[in-house]
């Protein structure tokens, strides 16, 4: 059984934070979530709080998504970084990659959470037989 994760979602949206958090609530029982409405707020959580895993949307008000994820590669993390992104632009998932993204979502693809427990329940695994 995989440990209590913590995810960190970053939306400049609350309804959008709300619904990660719920898929996520929903996929991880007894999972926490913190969540953050900008980048610079989610940068300083990170840099004090080490997430299993960040969902961030691509469009932030100010920000944008991509560099939000290049800046934390830049501090370190390793951890599974998602973008959830209703834009199907290529460019946008482009972006998202080059920055440093494990995975993004776009229109029709939105089973993040189902991702995540993929990954992270696998290094769970790998952790216990190690």
């Amino acid at each position: 059984m995989p440990p209590p994760f913590l995810f960190l979602v970053l939306d400049d949206d609350p309804d959008i934070r709300f619904l990660n958090r719920h898929a996520l609530e929903r996929a991880f029982a007894g999972c926490e979530v913190i969540e953050c409405e900008t980048a610079s707020d989610a940068l300083q959580r990170c840099s004090i709080t080490k997430p299993d895993a960040v969902v961030t949307d691509h469009q932030l008000r100010g920000d944008n998504g991509a560099a939000f994820i290049a800046d934390l590669r830049r501090q370190g993390h390793t951890c599974p970084i998602v973008m959830v992104t209703a834009s199907s632009d290529p460019a946008v998932r482009a972006q998202a990659y080059a920055a440093g993204a494990t995975r993004v979502f776009v229109p029709g693809s939105l089973d993040f959470p189902a991702y995540l427990r993929e990954v992270l329940t696998e290094d769970a695994e790998d952790l216990e037989d190690g």
